[in-house]
């Protein structure tokens, strides 16, 4: 188990503004503009990770993590794309007869978090989502494997930044030399 915690004293942050140069009752000739700036207060983050490893046999490992972080600008409010949940369950087998034959499988988890979606210049909650991912190798000879992995692999809409969507499912085959 971990606990940690930090204070950031002058974060960078945008500052985003609307210009009227002309005409008040004009929305068009407004200018929208933005410049990089300093906070004058203190950042918070905070949170606890708890993480496991059992070895169930010479064979097979499970590996298992889980944060929860806090995480405020210097006027208290929730920090964006910084989700209060991360966590990870991973499965490791290796052949006890064959060297180097090996597979694995995994579930990463996101949870909620915030963002701004500068098109109404509000904030927004982004959707938690879980990724499952395997890897696969079979040795071909003593230095040489083929390996197989699937991401993503039941193409689960990924979204860290409001308006751009992760990558879909992937399968990779790959020749690895040691």
């Amino acid at each position: 188990m971990t606990y940690f915690s930090a204070e950031l004293e002058d974060e960078i942050f945008t500052d985003f503004f609307v210009a009227d140069p002309g005409d008040p009752d004009d929305p068009f000739d407004d200018i929208f503009g933005s410049t990089a700036e300093n906070r004058t207060g203190t950042s918070e983050r905070s949170g606890t990770e708890f993480a496991a490893l059992w070895k169930a046999s010479d064979a097979l490992e499970v590996r298992g993590a889980i944060s929860n972080i806090r995480s405020e600008n210097d006027s208290g409010v929730d920090e964006v794309r910084v989700p209060e949940w991360t966590g990870s369950l991973a499965l490791n087998w290796s052949s006890q007869s064959k060297p180097g034959l090996r597979g694995g499988f995994a579930l990463d988890h996101v949870g909620e978090q915030l963002d701004t979606d500068f098109g109404a210049f509000e904030t927004v909650t982004l959707d938690a989502y879980t990724m499952v991912s395997a890897t696969f190798e079979y040795p071909l000879a003593e230095r040489i494997s083929v390996t197989l992995r699937g991401e993503n692999l039941l193409d689960e809409t990924v979204t860290d930044v409001f308006g751009y969507n992760g990558p879909g499912w992937g399968l990779f085959v790959g020749l690895r030399i040691r």
